[in-house]
């Protein structure tokens, strides 16, 4: 199997990289998700609403994201306080601030954090590429 032109079948193979494939998780050129990004003025999180709906999508690379274990799936404000426990998250038109949203920590930052709907999250795992 190739992902990014490179032959992954050795990682799977004796490799330690990928110990427990639900653990795994892959993010393809056009995987969706709503970005909250921080202000530092404010102290606040707000969504990306530069993008149709606060939709966003990648658009230049995939990501691979082994052995990530810190799965959050909560409400927007709920996993942005991992991040900045002080920070406001500022309502959006583009999102119900109640909404269950599924994040994986290893893809977000202190200032960036993505969120998934659980459709857009089964997406993700590894194992639907395998």
């Amino acid at each position: 199997m190739e992902i990014n032109g490179n032959e992954v079948n050795n990682l799977f193979l004796g490799g330690n990289r990928f110990k427990n494939i639900a653990d795994d998780y892959y993010f393809p050129i056009g995987t969706q998700y709503y970005e909250y990004w921080y202000s530092s003025l404010d102290n606040h999180f707000q969504l990306d609403t530069s993008v149709k709906n606060g939709i966003g999508s990648l658009e230049r690379f995939d990501y691979l994201i082994p052995n990530e274990k810190k799965i959050f799936y909560d409400t927007p404000s709920e996993i942005i306080k991992n991040y900045r426990p002080n920070a406001i998250v500022e309502a959006s038109e583009y999102i119900d601030s109640n909404a269950k949203f599924y994040s994986v920590d290893k893809f977000n930052s202190i200032d960036y954090v993505y969120l998934f709907t659980p459709e857009q999250f089964e997406k993700i795992k590894l194992s639907n590429y395998i």
